[in-house]
């Protein structure tokens, strides 16, 4: 009986440890929203935000479908995605936030508000390009464009990859210490 009773203890002790071991494996979350820009067309929006257990909100992905328009009137289909290094952009206790970057010839400027239920914000997305004869510099932009997005949800933490539609163009941007970096751009 004693090596039955030291099983016991064993297993009440495994037991009562896994709360403690599984906790801070559960302690944040991440919240996914999905939404409309004011596009006419290709308008997709895509916002991951980790909710840390102290409460406090970070912008960690946001993927954006846009379309570019040039001074000569041709445009680009684009999927932008931005991921950040470390904890994240930041989300004000008031649910605002802001993100700016502006690398080498190109300008990504987005900002919004975070709620339990939704999201929504103004983007812009800038860029210096050539015309198709490679003689002349022009401005690619969208504008700025209003978006709204619905929580769609939340999970454990963890790390996901992003897709691309086929014939977009895509770049992947990273942001550490506030510095902004091309880490992988697929031209359309």
């Amino acid at each position: 009986m004693p090596r039955l009773s030291r099983v016991t203890v064993a297993m009440c002790l495994a037991l009562s440890l896994l709360p403690a071991l599984a906790s801070p494996a559960s302690a944040a979350r991440e919240v996914t929203y999905r939404g409309r820009t004011s596009a006419p067309r290709y308008d997709r929006i895509h916002l991951r935000v980790m909710k840390k257990d102290n409460g406090r909100r970070f912008l960690t992905e946001v993927e954006i479908d846009l379309t570019l328009i040039c001074e000569d009137a041709t445009t680009e289909d684009w999927s932008i995605g931005i991921g950040w290094a470390g904890r994240g952009e930041p989300i004000h206790r008031d649910g605002q936030f802001f993100a700016n970057f502006d690398v080498g010839h190109e300008f990504f400027g987005l900002e919004g508000h975070v709620d339990f239920g939704r999201a929504s914000g103004t983007f812009e997305f800038t860029q210096a390009w050539l015309t198709d004869d490679h003689s002349d510099a022009q401005i690619c932009t969208t504008g700025e464009l209003t978006w709204k997005a619905d929580r769609k949800g939340s999970r454990p933490a963890r790390s996901t990859a992003a897709r691309v539609p086929d014939g977009t163009g895509f770049m992947r941007v990273r942001v550490t210490e506030g510095v902004a970096k091309v880490v992988k751009r697929v031209e359309p």
